[in-house]
């Protein structure tokens, strides 16, 4: 499961909600990260705004879009550690109210890029046939897109005591390295 968090033990505690169990507390966190001189009226138009885009009404309508979410494998997956669907759909109406980015850069300030390796205990055919794919694609250096390594929840909880290990990803030391040294073969 590719997110970011803002504690990692979260995970521990309580496993992996889907997103209609979470989207309370994310939004109550956030509003903690802002600036106080936002006032409450103008947070919940913005909070209104997300709930009445056409991408997050149809989302809520389909059970298997509540997540939670799984991947076979990390690369694939790396963009969601930027934040996920809810988090980009929200600071997009916190755009429109208030014309700049504060809120998705309070959101990464306050949050972490990680991992959550899980383990399922359940027999799932459609995790198997993911599972084969990758594996066939990867032999053969076939490119992995991001639906096709998938776990999905359909809005049920990954319990606490299935979860392996969170793992913090550090990228921007690496990110930096990597600028320079394209940064020093463009003078080249």
């Amino acid at each position: 499961h590719a997110t970011r968090c803002f504690d990692p033990q979260d995970f521990l505690n309580h496993g992996i909600l889907p997103r209609s169990c979470v989207r309370a507390q994310l939004f109550d966190r956030l509003r903690q990260t802002l600036p106080r001189s936002i006032s409450n009226t103008r947070w919940q138009k913005v909070i209104a705004a997300y709930r009445h885009h056409p991408f997050v009404r149809a989302r809520d309508n389909e059970p298997e879009s509540d997540g939670p979410f799984g991947f076979l494998a990390p690369p694939p997956v790396t963009h969601f550690l930027a934040g996920g669907e809810t988090i980009v759909d929200l600071a997009t109406a916190y755009r429109s109210e208030f014309g700049n980015d504060t809120l998705f850069s309070c959101y990464l300030g306050a949050t972490r890029p990680c991992f959550v390796k899980f383990r399922r205990d359940e027999a799932d055919g459609s995790a198997l046939h993911h599972a084969i794919e990758y594996l066939w694609r990867m032999t053969r250096d076939d490119s992995v897109d991001d639906g096709l390594a998938v776990f999905v929840g359909n809005g049920t909880t990954i319990p606490a005591k299935a979860i392996v290990k969170v793992i913090i990803v550090e990228q921007r030391p690496k990110m930096v390295a990597t600028r320079r040294r394209q940064r020093n073969q463009a003078v080249d």
